[in-house]
């Protein structure tokens, strides 16, 4: 404790360090606000207008990994195993067509207790099936992908193999219903898999 009239030796110091110490003021903070509003403003409008290309890889990607566990499924299991689309939802599942629980093996429709090994899945927003391809977007009969034991796509219910390569198209849309770009699967009669 110091008496009246005595100086503390560390006061000033304090003091110098309390004064120098340096902050933002409200003008600078507000530039920086401003700048920032500015460069979100332009970037957001080519985010948003490269999202539906960026959606159509993500879905093409999917839909190709969709087809080889479809085929890997089969060769593995010994079955048959279903890719089934749904074009008007804009979706798609993958099941193993046994018939199981009452069910109608190989008819390439999801009934009775068939096991799904993939659930449905929803293409992306902006993606849709190409109605180009088949008037559907897809080419299979039923739009049922069917693998045999031998990783052989066949037509569901005749277990013939396919007269010809099988394709899915997919395309990208943008808000205002412009198709923007277009990609297909393909499966071969061989059970080759190829993605443009």
């Amino acid at each position: 404790m110091l008496w009246p009239g005595a100086k503390n030796k560390y006061a000033g110091l304090y003091m110098k360090k309390k004064n120098g110490m340096r902050g933002f003021t409200l003008f600078e903070i507000m530039i920086v606000i401003a700048v920032m509003a500015i460069v979100a403003a332009i970037a957001t409008p080519l985010l948003l207008s490269a999202l539906p290309e960026m959606n159509l890889k993500s879905a093409a990607r999917d839909i190709y990994s969709a087809v080889n566990e479809t085929k890997a499924e089969a060769l593995k299991r010994g079955v048959n195993v279903t890719l089934l689309f749904n074009p008007p939802a804009n979706s798609y599942l993958i099941f193993l067509d046994n018939g199981a629980g009452g069910g109608t093996a190989n008819d390439g429709i999801v009934n009775g207790t068939e096991p799904t090994i993939l659930t449905t899945t929803a293409l992306p927003r902006w993606v849709s099936f190409d109605p180009a391809v088949s008037g559907t977007g897809v080419s299979y009969a039923n739009n049922a992908l069917v693998f045999s034991p031998q990783g052989i796509p066949i037509i569901a219910a005749t277990g013939l193999s396919v007269p010809a390569p099988l394709t899915v198209g997919l395309r990208a849309v943008s808000s205002s219903g412009a198709v923007l770009e277009k990609r297909t699967i393909t499966v071969s009669v061989a059970g080759g898999i190829n993605m443009q």
